[in-house]
């Protein structure tokens, strides 16, 4: 059964990832690779914090590409309103492996 990650839950997420206790998974290894090769950015300039848009230099095409290769790479599907998760790398990273590990962020109240 999967859980529902409402705006809160990925707030939440966010800034748990976000914060100094970030961990570099396999994840977000392959999520920078990704940013990397389609911002033509380097892998020192992809921190978990680094805005894709502000920092990195990406426009809103951009993040449209980096969701379908985010799909691509691990077999899901990102609704377009989900697309505000994937602002940086700790955001897309948090995101991702809640949708891995099986919670939507379909809201049904």
């Amino acid at each position: 059964m999967s859980e529902s990650l409402s705006a809160g839950t990925a707030s939440v997420l966010s800034e748990t990832t976000a914060a100094k206790g970030f961990v570099e998974s396999e994840v977000s290894m392959k999520i920078r690779d990704i940013v990397v090769n389609s911002l033509d950015v380097s892998a020192d300039d992809v921190t978990p914090e680094a805005s894709f848009i502000e920092d990195l230099g990406a426009d809103s095409l951009d993040v449209v590409d980096l969701a379908i290769r985010f799909e691509n790479a691990f077999a899901l599907s990102i609704k377009d309103k989900d697309y505000m998760f994937l602002t940086r790398l700790c955001d897309a990273t948090a995101y991702i492996e809640a949708r891995l590990r099986g919670e939507t962020t379909d809201t049904k109240q």
